[in-house]
């Protein structure tokens, strides 16, 4: 799961306001949004479930509109073409309208009622939670470990 940082990051500089940042793959990206009738608590994205969670405290019906970075988020099919998300608002798929494409982001207008607490927004790929330096640290801590255990011929059972 990709950590939230907040409305309020670590650098006052790292994202604006009406935007939240969410920390993965060793960056943070702003994740622009407006709303009207709520107010978004929190945000997590998840490479696991290939979505982004949103946690709302609502004060009346309303709509929200999320600017979601291709690199954060994407709805993608195996020849390239973009494809709806699927969204959900409390459990339940919810509609929502696709209202700008770019090759950078696509924004979404969703509508919820009073009372509602989360959205979900499905895709089908997410920044990874580990970014690409990370597998690179695995895989030499792999490939040291069977070298070094081969070479010595270490055991578990005790020699005698």
């Amino acid at each position: 799961v990709i950590q939230l940082v907040g409305e309020a990051p670590e650098k006052a500089s790292a994202c604006g306001v009406g935007e939240i940042a969410v920390k993965g793959g060793g960056q943070v990206y702003c994740v622009p949004y407006e709303a009207n009738g709520a107010v978004v608590t929190s945000a997590t994205a998840s490479s696991a479930t290939k979505s982004l969670t949103l946690k709302i405290a609502t004060e009346s019906d309303g709509a929200i509109s999320v600017k979601i970075p291709r690199e954060v988020l994407d709805a993608m099919g195996d020849n390239g073409q973009d494809q709806d998300f699927v969204v959900t608002v409390d459990d339940q798929e919810a509609d929502f309208t696709e209202t700008d494409t770019t090759d950078s982001q696509r924004t979404l207008e969703i509508q919820f009622s009073q009372g509602d607490s989360q959205i979900e927004i499905i895709g089908t790929k997410a920044v990874p939670e580990f970014g690409t330096m990370a597998a690179i640290i695995l895989a030499v801590a792999i490939v040291s470990i069977v070298a070094i255990t081969a070479r010595t011929r270490l055991s578990i059972s005790p020699r005698y």
